[in-house]
């Protein structure tokens, strides 16, 4: 099965109904493991490898509109059972490719009496405190996949909505599909060297990258050819008040 979602972060916790960012996110479940990712953004890889004229076409009509990247913000993706008893997580940032396997560590999940229809199937409602954060589930059973968006899963059926009590993040399904669907797997259509690491380490590159001004730091390296000593200083970046889905990881 796949199930979209729409992943919502809050991107200014001070301005939370101002400054977020909502995309489409896609669980694919296979029988053994599932994975988690930006359907936009598989879909640039894979047109990155096949037709790079056009991807680099649409790009630069998409900076002409503001817009950063045709595949969207959300690179992250999250394998479960992949290897076997891990998860596996994957991103793209600080002009590295990152990779991290950890213990499949579940939310340990606390019952409640409401219920709720959701997408047409009757839901029941669950709490976890998991990786720093309270966190709301709605399940079906009558979806029996153990399974869920991010890496939330451990219910005896699908999870269909979850958010935090704090409101910063949240995931809403918004379709279902069970044919025509492709394995479940990493797709590295341009064949990147993934840069091995820890978790907390990951997180600890990721929440620098959010501060740094990468123009000026891909600059700086000598790409394209362009002398450092002729690169101005760092833009000002915009305001990056938001942590991670998960909290509890070294913030030094």
């Amino acid at each position: 099965m796949e199930v979209d979602y729409v992943k919502h972060i809050v991107l200014d916790t001070i301005n939370p109904q101002e400054d977020y960012c909502n995309t489409i996110m896609t669980l694919r479940i296979g029988r053994n493991t599932s994975a988690f990712f930006s359907p936009k953004k598989v879909w640039q890889d894979s047109l990155m490898h096949f037709n790079f004229d056009l991807e680099y076409q649409l790009h630069r009509k998409a900076l002409a509109k503001g817009i950063s990247s045709i595949g969207g913000r959300e690179k992250e993706r999250v394998y479960k059972n992949h290897p076997t008893g891990n998860i596996t997580v994957t991103n793209n940032f600080s002009m590295s490719h990152w990779i991290y396997t950890e213990l499949w560590e579940k939310p340990e999940w606390e019952l409640t009496d409401s219920v709720a229809i959701h997408m047409g199937f009757r839901c029941q409602l669950a709490k976890s405190v998991y990786r720093g954060r309270v966190w709301f589930a709605l399940f079906t059973d009558e979806l029996p996949f153990s399974d869920g968006p991010w890496k939330l899963s451990g219910l005896p059926g699908l999870i269909l909505k979850a958010w935090d009590i704090k409101g910063h993040y949240s995931f809403e399904a918004i379709g279902l599909r069970t044919e025509n669907l492709q394995d479940v797997g990493i797709y590295n259509y341009l064949g990147f060297d993934f840069l091995m690491t820890s978790r907390d380490k990951y997180y600890e590159e990721w929440y620098k990258a959010l501060h740094e001004d990468m123009g000026y730091k891909i600059a700086q390296s000598g790409a394209f050819g362009v002398k450092p000593e002729s690169v101005p200083a760092p833009r000002k970046l915009p305001h990056r008040n938001f942590d991670f889905e998960e909290i509890n990881y070294n913030h030094n």
